[in-house]
């Protein structure tokens, strides 16, 4: 993913399951793009 293509993921504030980060061609060197990010939930643990 790009860093436009994460960006669309700067509104979500709940998560219900969980957050996989996996990095290929591109790793971020942070996790700004989930900065409304509030909650997560954990209800489904893989």
């Amino acid at each position: 993913l790009t860093i436009p293509m994460l960006e669309a993921l700067s509104n979500v504030k709940i998560v219900t399951e969980y957050v996989e980060v996996q990095a290929a061609e591109y790793s971020p060197k942070s996790l700004n793009f989930l900065r409304s990010l509030t909650t997560i939930e954990g209800r489904k643990l893989s």
